[in-house]
């Protein structure tokens, strides 16, 4: 078995080997630095791991030092010594790249590695357990699905009555309570500050109904009364729950037969009762005709 070695030789930290008519040179000091990333596409404020245990040495030496370049100028802003890991928590979004230097135990052997973090932006989220509140009744919301992986919501703020101002913190909790005080639109907001200093915030509007006053669907007129003579009626309304409307007719019937009014659903209205120009007798009848329920005349 033959070689075609014809000499080798150390030379100012290289080893020269000669083979044939070819010398190859073989850097004795320098190490090769490789870099890897425990997410290469976080999200702001997540903790990345940035790992170069898997650096090779130099042939006849070792690593001594790390240098790292976190924020993309192209210089060293951190040194961890013999350590090969170090992290980041990126605070916006876009490429970020990152940069080691590792360092051999041969004067100025040193090598670079590079890699570029795809940084996704975080959002504040929340859900609601009723999506269509009812006035007075307490609704949970809830900013867990603004978690973001490695992260810690340090304080979650609430504007809970549309003035623009968090006046309301959870502190760390994802979690407060809501009770709108009347019907019509409101907007809830929410700012979620995570670690790192990133703020995210965000908006939703709610479209809240009257409370429904329970009991079966329907109304009455002048407080239960059976009929009437005189024109001027007051109705008492029970609608289902989250109705926003009730449609009134004063003879039984709905449409063009009828004399029919379409009035926002609260628990009392006066109104003229009137059928083709008369006042209403006792064998009319009022009716209230309400989303998702049946017809309930009363006589």
């Amino acid at each position: 078995m033959g070689f075609d070695v014809y000499a080798a030789g150390v030379l100012n930290d290289s080893l020269w080997v000669a083979r044939e008519s070819e010398i190859e040179r073989l850097d004795l000091k320098t190490p090769e630095a490789q870099l890897t990333a425990s997410s290469s596409s976080p999200a702001t404020s997540q903790l990345v791991r940035l790992d170069a245990s898997s650096s090779k040495p130099p042939p006849l030496g070792h690593i001594v030092s790390y240098q790292w370049d976190l924020d993309g100028d192209g210089t060293p802003d951190r040194d961890t010594g013999a350590d090969p890991t170090t992290t980041i928590r990126p605070v916006n979004s876009g490429q970020h790249r990152v940069t080691v230097w590792a360092h051999g135990d041969r004067g100025d052997g040193v090598d670079a590695a590079s890699m570029t973090l795809a940084v996704r932006e975080s959002a504040a989220a929340f859900t609601a357990s009723s999506d269509i509140p009812t006035a007075g009744e307490p609704v949970q919301l809830d900013a867990s699905p603004s978690a973001v992986p490695v992260s810690t919501m340090i304080d979650v703020a609430w504007d809970l009555d549309g003035d623009g101002r968090f006046e309301t913190t959870s502190g760390s909790s994802p979690r407060v309570q809501w009770t709108p005080a009347k019907r019509g639109s409101a907007v809830i907001g929410l700012r979620v500050t995570r670690s790192g200093g990133r703020v995210d915030q965000t908006a939703r509007a709610f479209d809240v109904r009257a409370a429904s006053p329970g009991g079966e669907t329907g109304i009455s007129i002048n407080d239960g009364a059976v009929a009437t003579n005189d024109r001027g009626v007051t109705l008492t309304v029970a609608w289902p729950l989250r109705a926003q409307t009730a449609l009134i007719s004063n003879d039984g019937g709905f449409g063009a037969a009828g004399a029919t009014t379409l009035l926002p659903v609260d628990e009392q209205h006066s109104v003229a009762a009137d059928v083709a120009g008369e006042s209403a007798a006792a064998s009319d009848r009022v009716c209230a005709v309400t989303p998702g329920a049946r017809r309930t005349p009363t006589t």
